[in-house]
């Protein structure tokens, strides 16, 4: 948190207490799997959730995530280069917080935007796309 924000822009962070949080986002189970969702969590930054990525993005195009150039070398590379082109504009996939079709795997968005709830396994290299709340 210290490298990546600075002291004003960390005030602005709303710290998310798993337990204490009404909709206690933290522990997401997959029931489409019968997959849980693990421990709640403290955060600051996190993944969204299988849920959250549907709630907060208006379609699958806005769920795209245009990559940094690091990712895309790394995507590009251990994947092969079909896997993330889509119509000559690359894309990442990315990890959602929600658990997968099982203990090995995670929920993710593919790199057309499309969420995927069985997911692939945690060894798999994806990108991640952080997401915050801020105090207003």
């Amino acid at each position: 948190m210290n490298t990546a924000f600075n002291s004003d822009e960390r005030d602005h962070i709303l710290k998310i207490y798993g337990n204490k949080n009404p909709d206690n986002i933290f522990k997401n189970d997959n029931t489409s799997w019968a997959a849980s969702g693990g421990d709640t969590t403290d955060d600051d930054v996190f993944l969204l959730s299988l849920d959250e990525a549907s709630m907060y993005f208006e379609d699958d195009v806005a769920r795209k995530a245009l990559p940094t150039e690091y990712v895309k070398d790394q995507i590009c590379h251990f994947n092969g280069s079909d896997y993330c082109i889509n119509a000559s504009v690359i894309y990442a996939p990315y990890w959602l917080r929600s658990s997968g079709g099982n203990n090995v795997r995670a929920s993710m968005v593919n790199g057309n935007g499309k969420t995927n709830n069985f997911g692939n396994p945690v060894d798999t290299l994806e990108g991640l796309r952080p997401a915050l709340y801020l105090h207003p």
